[in-house]
Order: structure tokens, then sequence, then C-alpha cells
């Protein structure tokens, strides 16, 4: 597709290309060039708090997903003991 820079360095995203990624107006882009291409990487930004909070919780997840793992891997050596018996 097309499309062409207007004034001030405005380039328009074709409608369907937006739609298809969801994109409204107001979002956020990361903009960098790449061999000579101009990449836009669709960016949400978000409020300190909120993402600290969210790293918590990805902590507290891994901590308990290791956990489990853990146990798996010792029921699976308990296992082995008994047949092996």
């Amino acid at each position: 597709m097309i499309t062409d820079m207007k004034a001030k360095s405005l380039v328009a995203i074709p409608p369907q290309i937006a739609k298809k990624l969801s994109l409204r107006k107001g979002d956020l882009f990361d903009v960098t060039i790449s061999e000579g291409n101009l990449i836009l990487v669709p960016i949400v930004v978000r409020p300190r708090v909120e993402v600290e909070k969210m790293e918590k919780e990805l902590a507290k997840f891994q901590a308990a997903e290791a956990k489990a793992e853990e146990e798996a891997l010792a029921g699976d050596e308990g296992e082995e003991e008994e047949a092996a018996e």
C-alpha cells in the first residue's frame, strides 16, 4: 500500500491496516529506522504503579510455577525409586 507524507511530516496509516491492527486515534508508536526502513511499533504506556503491581503478580506466578515443577519432578523421582524396588 502506498501513502504520502503530509505537512509537518504526518503520514496516514491506511484504514485497512489501522483496522487490522486495532489502531485508534491517539495510539502511541515507537518509531525507528532499520536497514533503511521506517518501523512503527504500537506501544502502550502504563503508570509506574500499575507496572510494579503487574511485576509483583508475575513474580508470584513464576514462584508458584517453579514450586509446582519442583514438586512434579520430586514425584517423578519417587515413582522411579518405587519401580526399581
